[in-house]
């Protein structure tokens, strides 16, 4: 840790300390802390992943792991708080700075213990909070809440839950209008994804909660996330089959297979057979999603929602195509471009 800020103030070298000592915990191994031994009490209440950041670039991998030398460069002593900014970057090969992360980390006292407040708790009043159904949205204050976009999503839902035997799950449901304004609800000045300009989102399934940003209060992928992936994160064929449901990327699956469609023409050399080490041209396709997802469309022309849910319980990919298209992955690419242009929009 490098500490470039003011520390002659006796709060703020406490709140240093302890944001050291939480950071410390996220070294060498796979652990976490103990959240409630660094969050306040309203935040844990709130969900047992009470750091926003933590997994804001991964959800594999702590943000605190991106850099082995984070630097601490603003430390400001506010009544009843002190603010700490820290950057987390590393270097490349040669001498180039990569940033990943710009933090927020706001210390308290509470009970007489130095304690971390979230964005959300310490400027609530910021942001609101509206439930319907079974989704609790929180979004900033200066967003409209868009209560028809929210039913349209939740009668697909609904209808996804009785296909599929699914029952409702409450759901925290963080969203704004782009990458800059979610990344400041996380408590975030700067991750490494947010100038991406596509809707995108994130899912914490075991907290039953998302992140995400441009499509509103409409973002059924990430949402069949938290109901699909508890059940079936094993699957091969997991998130193509919410790609399938649900699209990506703010486009529907129809729109997708058309894009792919461009794609082949534009470069006809690509082979299907071999996609999951295809590397896309194209920011708007994700290759493996696209062609999985097509798989799923011609099972459930053919047989259905029975069909799909048989196609979730395969353990790999070459036992479903044999299973299912009695195919092997080398004759995947002439199949997969004939049903292509079956399904194109004329």
């Amino acid at each position: 840790m490098i500490t470039v800020a003011d520390t002659s103030d006796v709060r703020t070298q406490r709140a240093i300390h302890f944001l050291v000592r939480y950071l410390d915990n996220f070294g060498d191994s796979n652990k976490t802390p103990d959240y409630s031994a660094y969050w306040c009490k309203a935040d844990c209440r709130r969900s047992s992943l009470p750091d926003n950041m933590v997994y804001s670039i991964n959800t594999g991998v702590p943000t605190y792991k991106f850099s082995f030398h984070p630097t601490i460069f603003l430390a400001v002593a506010k009544e009843g708080v002190v603010h700490l900014k820290t950057l987390f970057a590393s270097l490349d090969s040669g001498t180039q700075i990569i940033p990943w992360a710009i933090t927020n980390h706001y210390v308290i006292d509470e009970d007489g213990q130095s304690r971390f407040i979230s964005e959300l708790e310490l400027h609530k009043k910021e942001y609101r909070t509206i439930k319907n159904r079974n989704i609790t949205y929180h979004f900033p204050e200066s967003v409209t809440f868009n209560k028809p976009r929210s039913d349209a999503m939740l009668f697909r839902l609904k209808n996804i839950e009785r296909q599929w035997g699914f029952k409702p799950i409450q759901i925290d449901y963080y969203y704004a209008t782009n990458n800059i304004e979610l990344s400041r609800m996380r408590g975030l000045d700067f991750n490494y994804n947010m100038d991406g300009m596509t809707p995108s989102g994130i899912t914490y399934s075991a907290q039953r909660m998302i992140f995400c940003h441009g499509l509103g209060e409409g973002y059924l992928h990430e949402v069949l996330h938290i109901y699909f992936n508890p059940r079936y994160e094993e699957s091969p064929m997991c998130h193509a089959m919410i790609y399938y449901l649900a699209g990506g990327l703010g486009k529907d699956f129809n729109w997708m297979i058309n894009r792919m469609d461009e794609y082949l023409q534009k470069f006809p050399e690509t082979d299907l057979g071999q996609f999951e080490n295809l590397q896309s041209k194209d920011p708007m396709l994700h290759i493996d999603f696209v062609v999985k997802g097509l798989l799923c469309k011609l099972i459930d022309q053919r047989d259905g929602i029975t069909g799909l849910k048989r196609a979730l319980k395969y353990k790999t990919l070459d036992e479903l195509l044999l299973t299912e298209f009695n195919l092997r992955m080398s004759g995947l690419d002439a199949y997969l471009k004939a049903a292509i242009k079956k399904f194109i929009s004329k």
